[in-house]
């Protein structure tokens, strides 16, 4: 995702198994012009590969706000590997904040006569202390 025009996605690490079944979807990725393609059109990004045996396929993503995202290769064909590289690419690095508050549906709006009437004598007073202030 853009910030300000720069990409918030700093580094990527690409994990690999140069035998298993379930990588061969990233090496086939390695092997297309996909990759250079990427590589070519994402000089901001830094980009390291690892060969692990024995493990699955998988990509850490590192963005500049620190955030590190993993995400699963796991069988994945070379097309959806370049899927994911562009969807690490594209996003923050965390997921979006949940609003803790109630939900508001509808947009009705409310008169200051409204609320005026539901003051207490503690919100009254506050307000007629800035008033005054304001005064002055």
């Amino acid at each position: 995702m853009c910030t300000r025009g720069l990409f918030q996605l700093k580094k990527v690490s690409l994990y690999f198994c140069d035998m298993g079944g379930s990588s061969k979807g990233v090496r086939d990725f390695l092997k297309s012009d996909y990759l250079k393609e990427f590589l070519a059109n994402n000089p901001q990004i830094q980009f390291n590969f690892y060969l692990k045996r024995g493990s699955h396929p998988g990509i850490s993503a590192t963005y500049v706000n620190g955030f590190i995202k993993d995400l699963s290769l796991r069988n994945k064909s070379h097309e959806d590997v370049l899927d994911d590289m562009l969807r690490v690419r594209n996003s923050f690095g965390r997921s979006a904040l949940s609003h803790s508050g109630d939900k508001v549906y509808g947009s009705n709006t409310v008169s200051y006569t409204h609320l005026r009437a539901h003051e207490t004598p503690e919100h009254l007073v506050c307000r007629l202390l800035l008033e005054k202030k304001k005064m002055k």
